[in-house]
């Protein structure tokens, strides 16, 4: 075939550049078949490249590999049409001297002008492909609807960058992975040691050490007790339960409550044989016996009230004295009495 182009160049000022392209690629004059300029030359191609700048003055390559075309020299609006992978691209002014410096606007088998197109092909979601307008492939804009997901165009390295901005109050919390409060995470580091949730006998042993001393318990207190009658689980035993236990077991007499210190003749004790109480003892709290009798108050008046010595053997003398002390009577009677002497009684 020659090397004129097709009729749907002609006029669109196209022609040149691409008469220039083909006579580069085949400088004999003779084109084959499956010249892949071919498909630079339908309508809706000359369309797509003249709207997006490219023009007499663009270069059009045709190259074999992407070596060769990163080795092109193109600026923006170059097309360079690849031979190994039926894919033509178009310069999109980027430096970075990759391959994304490229665009692909157009995908055939082959020589057959057939235009690619492109599909979502997810089965949920939503897809970013909107539609084709002639050669033009037309995608979806992203954009945040919410303050919490940025997007942002990164023109150096030709990609879209996602960020997500959330704190704690934008999500659930689930099981085992817990907030908490500003007040409990104080809590959390004022808490020191280590707590790994196991306690051993040397921790326990160490935190018993290491606790306040008290002297003098009291029956409220409280004892840990491996309760052996139940799987040997912690129980508490009080300070008053542990002392009627031992005074049981071992027979320990407990002590009664503090009395004064005194020297006394009376004591009261109680059936564990404590002394309870003191006092001085009186006649009341002694039994008389023989010789060593109480008398009564009204015997103690009697006895006052008799007086002289008493001895219980009279003599002649202690009568006589008696008889001159006693009240006169100057006309005795007949029932009167005299006391004599009666020597043949000895009495």
């Amino acid at each position: 075939m020659t090397l004129e182009g097709g009729n749907a160049v002609k006029g669109t000022g196209l022609a040149g550049a691409i008469a220039r392209a083909r006579k580069k690629a085949y400088p004999e004059g003779y084109v084959s078949s499956k010249d892949p300029l071919i498909d630079l030359e339908s309508k809706e191609i000359i369309d797509y490249l003249v709207a997006n700048g490219v023009s007499e003055k663009s270069n059009i390559y045709v190259v074999a590999s992407q070596a060769a075309q990163l080795a092109l020299g193109a600026v923006q609006g170059d097309v360079a049409v690849r031979t190994d992978s039926s894919l033509t691209y178009m310069h999109n002014g980027g430096v970075s001297g990759t391959i994304l410096d490229w665009t692909v606007f157009l995908s055939t088998g082959g020589g057959g002008g057939e235009a690619n197109t492109a599909s979502n092909v997810g089965t949920t979601g939503v897809g970013l492909y909107y539609q084709k307008s002639g050669v033009d492939l037309q995608f979806k804009n992203l954009k945040s609807s919410t303050g919490k997901v940025t997007v942002v165009d990164s023109v150096s390295d030709h990609t879209v960058n996602l960020g997500i901005n959330i704190t704690t109050a934008d999500v659930t919390d689930s099981a085992d992975k817990r907030y908490c409060t500003d007040a409990q995470k104080t809590i959390i580091g004022n808490t020191s040691g280590t707590n790994s949730g196991n306690e051993t006998t040397t921790t326990i042993g160490t935190l018993i050490n290491g606790a306040a001393t008290k002297s003098t318990p009291i029956d409220a207190d409280q004892l840990g007790l491996m309760n052996s009658a139940a799987s040997n689980v912690l129980t508490k035993l009080s300070y008053s339960d542990l002392k009627t236990s031992l005074n049981s077991s071992l027979g320990f007499v407990v002590s009664n409550s503090a009395i004064s210190g005194a020297t006394k003749t009376k004591i009261t004790y109680d059936a564990k044989g404590l002394v309870t109480s003191g006092a001085d003892a009186t006649t009341a709290d002694i039994a008389d016996s023989s010789d060593k009798r109480y008398c009564t108050d009204a015997q103690k008046v009697v006895i006052g009230n008799t007086s002289n010595t008493n001895t219980g053997d009279e003599t002649s003398a202690r009568i006589a004295a008696l008889i001159l002390g006693s009240t006169g009577k100057d006309t005795p009677v007949n029932a009167d009495t005299i006391g004599y002497v009666d020597n043949s009684t000895s009495g």
